[in-house]
């Protein structure tokens, strides 16, 4: 009656094999473990996060790709994720967010309005006096070799390019020394203390010329640079003109107007991150092949991104190989969702270092219906019943995270959500119940 021996004989303790043969330890999960949700694992419907700021609290690369082509859903994905990401909260505050999506034929203005975001145009952006300088900071003179890269990568000598960089930075650090606070006033000041004038009036000129340059080369010192609210900001093109080099082109061939296109697009990233400093902010960049193009683009923004704390998500149609992948480095988080060639998920799968097995490759590369117009339940694609028009799955893509984890998620948009995804201008194309238009 008095056992000095405690004992329940109702325990609910499981004894090891039952829970071992359970299950529960064999459930697919994937993605951090908060954040805005991109889907719900295809095997077991586990939610997959994307966290603003667990890459950094674990000391990982806060740059992520989402890789897919043309019908695949990356425009739909992008809405999907800065929508959840305005509705968060640090300390009571709204999260600085940026989307900036280069394409011309494209609006995601419902969306960010009704996000309670705000919509800004590139053309009133880049009319403001060298508002994306790289000089334009407290520390203009930490900021002189990018500028002077910068005006290489966009080439106002032509041929003759690789003659006048030792002059040009020279220059820089010239005006910079004697207080200049923006890439414009310093070489101004450089040309009058006897820098040569062959070499900084053509840059003078292309800047004159060219709104989208000038944009980057600033000669007030008193003229704001990029700077971002809290809440979610969309830079929307507008009337600017804007030549997009086609994807598969080399750099070394652009043309002029290809070239300070695609540095006004690296300008706006940099700088986009750089307002967002130590503030877990995000940033969208669709048509990111033009940043990661070479492999200084990458590191540019990945060291930037890293040091600043922001989460950037860069969407583009194909992966990145070789020495200009920077993925250990730059890159740690990676969605990638239907491709149209082999060779492009080979290549999206081996950033991953995930095996291309006959499996994988048909679910990423097949297309949604089979010959008798029926669901092709082998594709990763959304699948659409083809009389009621219901949608029978989302989007499935591969979602590699920070713990190296690579497993399929289905792409889930509530229907009230996606009915203001519409990617055209006039928002007349209607979106599909999914979030996963046909077309973007």
């Amino acid at each position: 009656m008095a056992s000095p021996v405690l004992s329940n004989p109702h325990l609910h303790d499981l004894p090891a094999p039952a829970i071992a043969y359970s299950g529960i330890a064999g459930l697919s999960r994937v993605g951090d473990t908060d954040g805005a949700q991109i889907g719900l694992t295809v095997t077991d419907r586990q939610p997959s996060y994307v966290s603003r700021t667990e890459a950094s609290r674990t000391d990982r690369a806060t740059c992520m790709l989402v890789i897919g082509q043309t019908g695949s859903g990356k425009s739909f994905a992008l809405q999907w994720l800065a929508y959840q990401f305005a509705k968060e909260r640090d300390d009571g505050h709204l999260i600085p967010q940026v989307i900036f999506d280069p394409k011309v034929n494209s609006d995601f203005s419902a969306m960010v309005l009704a996000a309670g975001g705000r919509v800004v145009s590139l053309d009133d952006l880049i009319s403001t006096d060298g508002v994306l300088d790289p000089m334009r900071s407290d520390e203009p003179d930490r900021h002189i070799d990018e500028a002077a890269e910068m005006i290489m990568f966009v080439n106002p000598w032509g041929s003759r390019a690789d003659d006048n960089y030792t002059a040009l930075l020279k220059a820089l650090k010239v005006g910079a020394s004697a207080g200049a606070r923006c890439t414009g006033q310093a070489l101004r000041i450089a040309v009058e203390r006897g820098a040569p004038r062959e070499v900084i009036q053509p840059v003078f000129d292309l800047a004159e010329s060219s709104p989208l340059f000038r944009s980057c080369i600033g000669f007030d010192p008193a003229a704001p640079g990029l700077g971002t609210f809290d809440g979610l900001t969309y830079i929307k093109v507008g009337r600017s003109a804007l030549s997009l080099p086609p994807e598969q082109k080399n750099p070394a061939d652009y043309t002029a107007p290809e070239r300070a296109t695609v540095n006004l697009i690296r300008r706006v990233t940099l700088g986009s991150v750089r307002a967002m400093a130590g503030r877990g902010g995000v940033l969208h960049v669709d048509e990111a092949w033009t940043v990661l193009s070479t492999g200084s683009g990458i590191t540019e923004v990945g060291k930037t991104a890293r040091s600043m704390d922001v989460l950037v998500i860069m969407y583009t149609q194909k992966g990145i190989e070789g020495e200009n992948a920077g993925v250990d480095s730059y890159v740690s988080r990676v969605l990638l969702l239907p491709m149209n060639t082999d060779r492009d998920a080979r290549q999206g799968l081996a950033m991953m270092g995930v095996e291309p097995t006959a499996h994988r490759l048909e679910a990423l590369t097949e297309g949604p219906h089979l010959a008798d117009g029926k669901p092709n339940w082998r594709s990763n694609r959304a699948l659409i019943d083809p009389t009621t028009k219901q949608v029978l799955r989302g989007t499935v893509g591969i979602y590699f995270d920070l713990r190296e984890r690579a497993v399929e998620v289905e792409i889930k948009v509530p229907p009230a959500q996606a009915k203001l995804f519409s990617t055209t201008p006039t928002g007349s194309r209607p979106a599909s119940p999914t979030g996963i238009p046909s077309e973007n």
